[in-house]
């Protein structure tokens, strides 16, 4: 049985800091597509590649874990709630990010960096598909935390679809969104805002009710919070740390350690090409 960590390690990051991270990728997008994302590196592709695959690795084993153990409640919902959170959440982060690095490369008019995140994406969206004939299983897990994790998952959905019509504005990425057309509406709609009186104000009002309806309801624990923030450095060390400055988001602690230093970036990044 996989064991879920009781202290996680000081580099960590959890679900709902993944999907804040999302939020952040998206509202920066058209800073990263223009000139930002020129920091974006093949050491940078290979360590979120490596740090992806082996979440992916521990996935698999603990679903294959859960499966085995299914049929009389023998598996304890401590870790099984944060486990798939964190695959839908990576999953969101994902799409997200695999957007942006398309906008540049279409840009630039190159495919390199696109074949990396695809092959990530293919990965996490499997995954998904694995959380959710867990969720289907009445054997593997109890029908309340399925109810809820399903609630959550449909609400995700619609948050991916949002935050990738930030992008949407400046590239044609909708193809990476839950539903495409949902997506583009929202382009529109953001746009029409962004034109309004106050509509420079539109990202600060998103970003918060995203901790409120989304953030709040997910599991403060991750079972690779190691991983996934090995993961968030391997993005934030693409951006200007100076960008941050007018996100409002610093008050999310993973954040504060990744910004605390451009270097620490690297070096986690050097770290994890290292360590594989």
């Amino acid at each position: 049985m996989v064991h879920f960590v009781e202290h996680l390690p000081a580099d960590d990051m959890h679900a709902q800091d993944l999907v804040e991270l999302a939020a952040i990728v998206a509202a920066h997008g058209g800073l990263l597509i223009g000139s930002g994302i020129a920091q974006l590196t093949d050491q940078h592709l290979q360590a979120y590649w490596l740090a992806s695959k082996c979440r992916l690795d521990r996935w698999g084993t603990a679903f294959k874990e859960l499966r085995e153990a299914g049929g009389g409640g023998h598996c304890s919902p401590r870790w099984v709630r944060p486990l798939i959170e964190e695959v839908f959440a990576s999953e969101t982060l994902a799409r997200v990010w695999t957007a942006a690095v398309t906008a540049f490369d279409q840009q630039r008019e190159s495919a390199d960096a696109v074949a990396v995140m695809s092959n990530v994406l293919n990965g996490l969206v499997e995954a998904r598909h694995r959380a959710l004939r867990i969720l289907a299983d009445s054997d593997a897990i109890h029908q309340d935390d399925a109810r809820r994790l399903t609630r959550v998952h449909r609400r995700m959905n619609r948050w991916v679809d949002l935050l990738m019509a930030y992008l949407q504005r400046y590239h044609e990425v909708s193809r990476y969104a839950i539903l495409p057309d949902r997506c583009r509406d929202f382009a529109t709609d953001l746009r029409r805002q962004s034109a309004r009186p106050g509509g420079r104000h539109t990202w600060r009002l998103t970003f918060s009710s995203l901790r409120q309806t989304l953030c709040r309801e997910l599991s403060p624990q991750s079972p690779n919070g190691d991983l996934n923030f090995k993961v968030g450095a391997s993005i934030i060390s693409c951006f200007d740390i100076r960008d941050f400055e007018s996100v409002g988001a610093l008050r999310s602690v993973w954040l504060i350690r990744l910004l605390d230093t451009s270097a620490h970036c690297e070096t986690m990044v050097g770290q994890l090409l290292a360590d594989g």
